[in-house]
């Protein structure tokens, strides 16, 4: 299946390394331009340097989705952006007390 995602930009948080990154990369060979979200910039930083070699733009974003604080900041440097897509390859889970040993 071949996706056109010229002048379109998705964001993926857990982008930095994983299946987040095989999904940044995936976009920008679509064409996509791509916002990388991760806790640690830097790893932003170095799949942004790749999705920029594929000829596409990319903004790594510092962003710890676990807090409400992080995600509202991700959402507003989003908000003026053609966004096509937004994929999370993290996940949040909370024990509860007393259900681990």
């Amino acid at each position: 299946m071949n996706f056109d995602l010229k002048n379109k930009i998705a964001v993926v948080t857990g982008g930095s390394r994983g299946l987040g990154r095989e999904m940044v990369l995936a976009f920008a060979k679509a064409g996509a331009d791509v916002m990388i979200a991760s806790r640690k910039l830097e790893a932003g930083q170095e799949v942004a340097h790749e999705v920029e070699k594929l000829g596409r733009k990319a903004l790594p974003f510092a962003a710890h989705v676990g807090t409400w604080e992080d995600n509202d900041k991700l959402a507003d440097a989003a908000k003026p952006a053609r966004l096509c897509s937004i994929k999370s390859s993290t996940s949040i889970s909370r024990a509860r007390s007393g259900s681990l040993p």
